[in-house]
């Protein structure tokens, strides 16, 4: 069985990131964590021994504008990508595929798939086989 694809969001009681499975609930967003995220936060909710969340789990109201789903890959540091983040990837140029060309991009979902921007348009996730997730706040 293959491991479920998990959501990230900011928390809004201090703007760090946490990982998990994403709930709408009648209080708001939130996360219900399951991972270690950027050492900020480790949640101890088992799901395989409870349906539904319950005292004894952690969970996070989030910002629901900072709330994007896991892509399943991860970039060549091991870092897991997120819709939203911002990669770097090297690619050919058009005009000689012996010329590599550094590129950076958001990560966007269209149409059932993940997307990145290179030079010939929005091209699937998938087409590239190593990235970088670049830092939030950090320069390109």
């Amino acid at each position: 069985m293959s491991k479920p694809r998990h959501f990230r969001g900011k928390r809004k009681d201090n703007g760090k990131w946490v990982v998990g499975w994403y709930l709408q609930t009648q209080e708001g967003d939130r996360i219900f964590g399951t991972d270690l995220c950027d050492e900020d936060v480790y949640c101890r909710f088992n799901w395989e021994e409870h349906e539904t969340p319950g005292p004894d789990c952690d969970c996070w109201a989030v910002h629901p504008n900072s709330v994007s789903q896991s892509t399943g890959r991860f970039d060549k540091n091991g870092v897991e990508i997120f819709g939203g983040m911002e990669v770097s990837f090297w690619r050919s140029a058009p005009w000689d595929d012996q010329v590599p060309i550094s590129m950076s991009s958001k990560v966007t979902w269209n149409n059932s798939c993940y997307w990145v921007d290179a030079i010939e348009g929005l091209v699937p996730l998938s087409e590239y086989s190593e990235y970088t997730v670049i830092p939030e706040g950090s320069e390109k």
